[in-house]
């Protein structure tokens, strides 16, 4: 049998959701049906440690979509691959480039947020960005052959509320390598030095996680259990910022800034809430990383697949987004118990997200 070979473009192999994703994808590829190869725009990042040793790295040069694109189609060409699947940052320069790729190139993209959500955020700053982007969707994404959504939430975005029309658009959840996140769960940890209850957050440290909020709600929490610790994990520009806040409402040392931890999964699996403060989202991976812990989860109901995920005190609590009060009365609920069941969340959170059988769906895809 011939191996398709599969080209995954990312900007970087930094801590991330999506970069996680392409991680999980590239390792767990059957390899009699596929050869996986990998276009990073930076060589950069822990993940590139992770890889399995038979994946080739090409490096682009430049992580953003318009400095990339040459050098994206001059590695098509070289590696002449049967699909290339990009996401976040390259998902535009590999659809922009289409029309110089091999004719016989399957383009898949793989989409990482709420467009309409994350275009909302981009007119904050320029309007007129935002149009132009707005106006492009279509006509760029619908040159794709399969774009990949993680959630109907973000299928019904891009084909009702941009009117992307795409040959085909799927939902596929995101993969979790159930196997590895617990065996790293189970190590040494500095949480274990503190009194609880422990709520941990993880993810880039930028303004659309709603960390800001989630700070604002920890101080209103901190009145009514004062032993409460947050854990912030993930790294960003927001991170001075958000820092400051933090001394602003005089929460240290209860708010641990841990940076871009190598092992998440000792802080989340002991955890008693996870949080996810953002504005809008894909699907957190983070969050169904944790619920694969059994950890129960509160979070924002915000633009995003999230309350496909979420079962309503099953495993987790939704709240309003940019909502402090009402988030630290749900994280008081949760972090005095909350009355779920560990033990359940992570039961059906690993037959649902398990790796194996979303690797199966992509490999059906490509």
């Amino acid at each position: 049998m011939t191996r398709r070979r599969v080209l995954f473009v990312v900007p970087s192999m930094r801590v991330g959701g999506a970069e996680r994703v392409v991680l999980n994808l590239v390792n767990k590829l059957d390899r009699e049906r596929f050869a996986p190869v990998l276009a990073v725009g930076r060589a950069v990042g822990p993940y590139l440690d992770e890889l399995a040793g038979d994946v080739p790295v090409h490096e682009l040069g430049a992580e953003r979509s318009r400095a990339a694109l040459p050098a994206l189609v001059r590695a098509v060409r070289r590696i002449r691959p049967d699909t290339v699947l990009a996401t976040v940052g390259l998902n535009w320069a590999t659809a922009v480039a289409r029309p110089l790729l091999p004719r016989r190139t399957r383009v898949v993209l793989r989409e990482g947020s709420s467009p309409s959500a994350y275009l909302q955020d981009v007119a904050r700053t320029s309007p007129r960005r935002a149009s132009v982007y707005r106006t492009l969707y279509p006509w760029v994404y619908g040159r794709a052959d399969v774009i990949i959504c993680q959630s109907e939430f973000m299928r019904h975005d891009l084909q009702e509320g941009l009117r992307v029309c795409a040959a085909e658009v799927r939902v596929v959840p995101n993969p979790v390598d159930v196997t590895r996140v617990l065996a790293s769960a189970l190590e040494p940890c500095v949480i274990d030095d503190h009194a609880g209850p422990h709520l941990v957050a993880v993810g880039r440290l930028a303004r659309e996680k709603g960390l800001d909020v989630l700070l604002d709600a920890f101080s209103h929490l901190r009145r009514q259990l004062p032993s409460a610790h947050l854990w912030v994990l993930g790294d960003g520009d927001e991170r001075a910022a958000l820092e400051r806040r933090a001394n602003d409402l005089v929460l240290p040392p209860s708010v641990h800034f841990q940076g871009a931890v190598a092992n998440p999964f000792a802080y989340v699996g002991r955890a008693d809430v996870f949080v996810s403060a953002s504005r809008y989202e894909g699907v957190s991976n983070a969050v169904l990383e944790a619920l694969v812990c059994g950890t129960p989860v509160v979070a924002t109901n915000c633009p995003s697949g999230i309350a496909e995920v979420i079962d309503e005190g099953i495993n987790g609590w939704l709240v309003p987004p940019e909502d402090p009060l009402a988030l630290a009365a749900m994280l008081e609920r949760a972090g005095s118990g909350g009355g779920v069941d560990r033990a359940s969340i992570g039961i059906e959170a690993r037959a649902r997200w398990g790796g194996d059988s979303v690797v199966r769906d992509y490999e059906a895809l490509l």
